[in-house]
């Protein structure tokens, strides 16, 4: 299962309010991919830890926060993406 490129395509040219070819939106998504099946390892990890088979919006939470995502913001749609959600992602500058 992978994020569409689609998605990513509409998303990207939504936030830039650029022109952005498919085949970036491609690489992209791949990315977005690895980065929601990371998540979804770490929250399987809580469940799994907590005695549980099914992973519950908290384990997802918890994960990320591990991973330095301000949870109470992005639940509120309260996250700038220029400032993001607190990850250490470098920027081009």
């Amino acid at each position: 299962m992978s994020v569409s490129k689609y998605t990513l395509h509409r998303i990207m040219k939504s936030a830039t309010g650029t022109r952005v070819s498919l085949e970036a939106a491609d690489l992209a998504a791949k990315y977005i991919t690895l980065v929601a099946a990371r998540l979804a390892l770490n929250a399987a990890r809580i469940a799994r830890e907590s005695g549980r088979v099914v992973v519950r919006k908290r384990d997802v939470a918890l994960a990320l926060e591990i991973m330095g995502v301000d949870v109470d913001r992005l639940e509120k749609g309260d996250i700038d993406p220029i400032k993001g959600l607190g990850l250490d992602f470098k920027d081009v500058e």
